[in-house]
């Protein structure tokens, strides 16, 4: 059973902007999102020394979040399309208040009430996230399968937080509904191949029983 980081990338421009942006080259890390990429690497690298891979979202935020990470490491990153953030469809670009109202109705639905099937319309919904993130972590499982095996993967706030409470057997999605992962926080979690995963840590919290 190996070990998954799962990091959000630092800040970027999109955070100041208050704009969807999960598509696309678009909206780089701000000064303080790369220093927080470049604190958060040391303190990687003192946790995790054995770091076997080190995997990215596509997009411009989360790769350069991870440039930073993999020069401390002296690796490469993969991109891998499978931990992108969701798609928000329609509401791409927007900053309007509407639509991040909509949007925050979205995660009560998927969390709070089980309609994962839900969507934007245009964009994705929960069950598409699970399954994507579900298959990329059993592929990374069977290629590092030792218990020491730790695969750090630089990504997003929304696609963990959808995706792994569902993955786990010890984290309800109740549970994580008021949690919001922070930039550079960590979700930890313990995998195996056949969707087996237990979550270690959750940002700050570290999960009790909660199913």
């Amino acid at each position: 059973m190996m070990k998954m980081v799962l990091m959000r990338h630092g800040e970027s421009v999109a955070n100041l902007l208050q704009v969807f942006s999960n598509t696309g080259w678009k909206h780089g890390l701000t000064e303080a999102g790369r220093e927080q990429a470049r604190r958060n690497a040391q303190s990687l690298k003192a946790l995790y020394p054995e770091i076997r891979a080190l995997y990215s979202s596509p997009l411009r935020r989360a790769a350069e979040t991870a440039d930073i990470i993999g020069t401390a490491f002296g690796m490469n990153y993969r991109v891998e399309s499978r931990i992108v953030e969701f798609s928000v469809g329609i509401q791409e670009g927007s900053a309007r208040k509407e639509d991040w109202d909509r949007f925050y109705r979205l995660w009560d639905g998927w969390l709070l009430e089980g309609r994962t099937r839900e969507c934007i319309e245009g964009g994705e919904c929960a069950e598409a996230v699970i399954s994507r993130v579900g298959s990329f972590f059993d592929d990374a499982a069977m290629l590092f399968p030792r218990p020491e095996d730790t695969v750090l993967c630089i990504g997003h706030g929304g696609t963990w937080k959808a995706a792994v409470p569902f993955l786990v057997d010890n984290l309800a999605p109740a549970a994580v509904h008021p949690y919001w992962i922070d930039h550079t926080e960590r979700v930890e979690l313990n995998w195996e191949p056949g969707r087996k995963g237990r979550c270690l840590r959750f940002g700050e919290w570290t999960p009790e029983e909660s199913r």
